[in-house]
């Protein structure tokens, strides 16, 4: 499957509180040999709920899907979760997962947000429990895991 010169903007995967949200531009699974390549990923957002929400991949969102290239995209000002009492947030730009054999190259990953307040990472790009992926020639710019930190604190009594 090619997916090639479209713009995604503005779109949410998932605004319920609890919910789940994956992909707010583009959520691709179970998809061998996926070229994404020449798109524009902007102001997505996989899930812009609250409390105890889960956000991944705002912009992209790519899982078991072996050899994916990902090429000459533009991904700016995604967020994963945008959520303040948040539980997860991983991979603002773009998130693939289980994607053996991958390429991603020539991408801009611009201002992307993991997760707002909580638990996250990958501001720009999160690739995760995948073999032999390409990683080269991106440029990766002004992106954040985490804006803000959850606070755990201990009493003692």
């Amino acid at each position: 499957m090619r997916i090639q010169g479209n713009t995604l903007r503005d779109n949410i995967a998932s605004a319920a509180p609890g919910a789940e949200g994956y992909g707010g531009g583009l959520y691709a699974v179970q998809t061998p040999a996926l070229v994404v390549e020449d798109n524009v990923f902007e102001l997505n957002a996989g899930t812009s709920a609250g409390l105890f929400s889960i956000g991944e991949g705002g912009g992209l969102f790519v899982a078991s899907s072996p050899n994916a290239v990902i090429t000459h995209n533009q991904v700016r000002r995604n967020t994963a979760n945008g959520g303040w009492q948040s539980y997860q947030g991983l991979g603002g730009g773009a998130l693939l997962l289980g994607v053996d054999g991958a390429t991603v190259t020539h991408n801009q990953f611009d201002e992307n947000l993991g997760i707002l307040h909580g638990g996250g990472g990958g501001g720009g790009l999160a690739v995760a429990r995948s073999a032999r992926v390409v990683v080269a020639d991106n440029d990766v710019t002004n992106n954040w895991g985490c804006m803000f930190q959850m606070v755990c604190r201990a009493t003692v009594r």
